[in-house]
């Protein structure tokens, strides 16, 4: 599986590829522009996605990449 971590907190997304890498491949974003580059290029299995993200809401960076119908939402 091939995951995605989009976040700004740099301890958060770490803390996740810790996690996630001893079971998947794992590469990070710190925006969402970022993000939708890097998937243009690799689409990932699993998005970890903040939804509130400085340059772009996390909510307009589903659509752009075609994954909003597979989409769950949680808030904490």
């Amino acid at each position: 599986m091939h995951v995605l971590v989009v976040d700004d907190d740099p301890e958060f997304r770490e803390l996740i590829r810790r996690m996630l890498e001893p079971f998947h491949a794992v590469r990070e974003a710190q925006q969402g522009l970022e993000a939708l580059r890097s998937m243009e290029n690799d689409r990932p299995t699993l998005v970890l996605l903040d939804m509130s993200l400085s340059d772009v809401d996390g909510v307009h960076v589903l659509p752009s990449v075609g994954l909003a119908q597979r989409a769950t939402f949680q808030r904490p």
